[in-house]
């Protein structure tokens, strides 16, 4: 994980290392991916659900 800059969330997308914005960690605060990456693995199908071998 990289540190947070001067007004950024402290918490980074997996994925692609952005910033997740406060407002989105209030919303959902387990969330570990940027609307964008989020997004992205839904419209791919991307879902593991932990379950790949």
């Amino acid at each position: 994980m990289q540190p947070a800059k001067a007004g950024d969330s402290a918490f980074r997308c997996m994925d692609c290392g952005a910033a997740i914005p406060t407002a989105q960690l209030m919303d959902v605060p387990a969330i570990n991916r940027c609307i964008a990456c989020q997004r992205d693995i839904k419209n791919m199908g991307k879902w593991d659900w932990g379950m790949a071998e």
